[in-house]
């Protein structure tokens, strides 16, 4: 019992000399913990920014998103219509051929041969504006394609940039 006495007493010298002598020691490890907060702090920071900047470029992206689906959207009614409109003009001079071939009003066959060359010619031009619609249906589906990767990409980067947040402790995101 005097052995357990006398060795609790000495531990408890020790400690306290120890405790004494460690004073420069815990202002070292309080000026280090300072100054990792600080930097966390920062790191957060900086890191709320990114978050930042990229929200604002997902937004820009999703702008640009949407000019580029409207002007694919145009595109492609436009040749929906062309087309629409060249398979009216198609049955009409059909029609007209027909009646052409078989007249039942000699007088009328000057005008039906009229009628058939005005149609005939506004096929052709619709000929060429389906060409054109073409090409620029494609050339939209083509900027639609690229803004749908950018837009892909960006919010990669944002997922990538809140799960590095969401991986700091909490008291480091406070």
């Amino acid at each position: 019992m005097r052995r357990t006495s006398v060795f609790v007493l000495a531990l408890w010298i020790l400690s306290a000399a120890s405790f004494g002598q460690s004073s420069p020691d815990s202002q070292i490890t309080q000026a280090l913990l300072t100054e990792i907060r600080l930097l966390r702090e920062q790191s957060t920071a900086a890191t709320i920014q990114r978050v930042q900047l990229l929200m604002y470029r997902v937004q820009a992206g999703a702008a640009s998103l949407g000019q580029a689906t409207q002007r694919f959207e145009n595109a492609r009614a436009m040749c929906r219509h062309v087309q629409s409109r060249k398979q009216q003009l198609t049955t009409q001079i059909e029609q007209l051929e027909a009646l052409r071939r078989n007249p039942q009003n000699p007088a009328d066959q000057k005008d039906t041969q009229q009628t058939l060359h005005e149609l005939k010619s506004s096929m052709e031009a619709l000929s060429t504006e389906e060409q054109l619609c073409q090409v620029e249906q494609v050339e939209s589906e083509t900027q639609l394609r690229a803004e749908q990767s950018k837009m892909n990409e960006l919010q990669d980067q944002l997922i990538n940039s809140t799960r590095f947040s969401r991986a700091m402790p909490r008291s480091e995101r406070q």
